[in-house]
């Protein structure tokens, strides 16, 4: 596989005048890098979430917000966690639990080596794992049955309001879990709702590796478009309007500072996290 000269790309992550800019800029590095990858070997993404909301209303970061996420179509994430391992640079590395067992999370994310950032609510000792500045890549699968999609992924992430049926939705999957292993029970649901790799199937649903509900016509996200963002052109669903309106309500409405919330309650872009994992042909080994 021919790799990628990235020098176009340089990092300046200290050229900040604030710590809350340092973080953008190694954000967005991580965007360019993961772009560049995308268009040199015809793959799809686009900005999700706060990126998205971030890319219509402020042109570029949400002024507070620390983190980036996008969406990519099953075959072509599957195939990004193949080949990001030989193209990514150096200073990231793809995490997931096929490349560090320990990870809680079950979707991929590029990391950035040469940070740390602590989430709310955490202490470094919490975590088994490297805890840089990363960026999100949610699968998106196919599906003409949202419904039941979202049935079983209620089942499995127990998502209810209702803390009686929480509870018995709960006990009910820990059994299930006890019987089969939760793996087990996740590589099947994974399965039977990821094997769709045709084109005729009318909704697009979050994959069974995040516990998000939402789901989308496909008409609403394709033809995929362009915009700016920061100082890059990257691609966003067609039909943005009715997305954001799917996940924010009055999308371009700012809210009150006491509801704009960060990921992270420290970060220090120049301080490699101490669970920095040096061999990366064993973290490596288990990609397929």
């Amino acid at each position: 596989m021919k790799k990628i000269d990235f020098s176009h790309i340089p990092d300046k992550r200290s050229e900040g005048d604030t710590n809350m800019d340092k973080i953008h800029i190694v954000l967005l590095r991580i965007l360019k890098v993961f772009h560049t990858i995308c268009e040199e070997n015809n793959l799809t993404y686009f900005l999700d979430s706060g990126s998205l909301l971030g890319a219509i209303r402020h042109k570029g970061f949400i002024p507070w917000d620390d983190d980036l996420d996008v969406v990519m179509p099953r075959e072509d994430y599957e195939k990004f966690k193949k080949i990001a391992i030989d193209l990514l640079p150096e200073e990231y590395f793809l995490q997931c639990k096929d490349t560090v067992p320990k990870f809680k999370n079950n979707m991929v994310r590029i990391v950035d080596r040469k940070s740390t950032a602590i989430a709310e609510g955490k202490e470094i000792e919490d975590y088994k794992w490297h805890m840089g500045l990363f960026f999100d890549i949610f699968p998106m699968d196919q599906t003409n049955n949202p419904k039941r999609y979202r049935f079983l992924k209620k089942f499995f992430y127990y998502k209810y309001k209702n803390e009686v049926k929480r509870f018995i939705i709960r006990t009910i999957r820990h059994i299930f879990v006890f019987l089969i292993r939760k793996k087990n029970v996740f590589k099947i649901f994974k399965k039977i709702l990821s094997r769709s790799k045709t084109d005729n199937k009318e909704y697009l649903i979050y994959g069974f590796e995040v516990s998000y509900l939402p789901f989308y016509n496909k008409k609403d996200i394709y033809p995929l478009r362009k915009i700016l963002f920061e100082d890059i052109e990257v691609y966003i669903p067609n039909n943005y309007d009715s997305v954001l309106k799917k996940c924010y309500g009055d999308y371009m409405k700012i809210p009150p500072l006491e509801n704009r919330n960060h990921h992270f309650k420290f970060v220090d872009v120049n301080k490699v996290c101490e669970f920095e994992i040096k061999d990366k042909q064993a973290r490596y080994s288990n990609i397929k």
